[in-house]
């Protein structure tokens, strides 16, 4: 088997280690909360449906 240099496994071994970093770094740019008025957004209720003896599962 050869001899692999000892350049060779620093610059691999840098890789293996600066690479994922990065990717993860990118991946997840942009997901910081913006401070957006959502005041407008109003959270609704789903009501169930009706429920009764044909209807045993609500809104199914």
């Amino acid at each position: 088997m050869g001899h692999v240099p000892l350049a060779v496994s620093v610059v691999l071994l840098v890789g293996a280690v600066v690479l994922p970093y990065v990717a993860v770094l990118l991946a997840n740019a942009g997901r910081e909360r913006r401070d957006v008025d959502t005041s407008l957004l109003d959270p609704r209720q789903i009501d169930p449906g009706p429920r009764g003896p044909e209807n045993p599962g609500g809104g199914r």
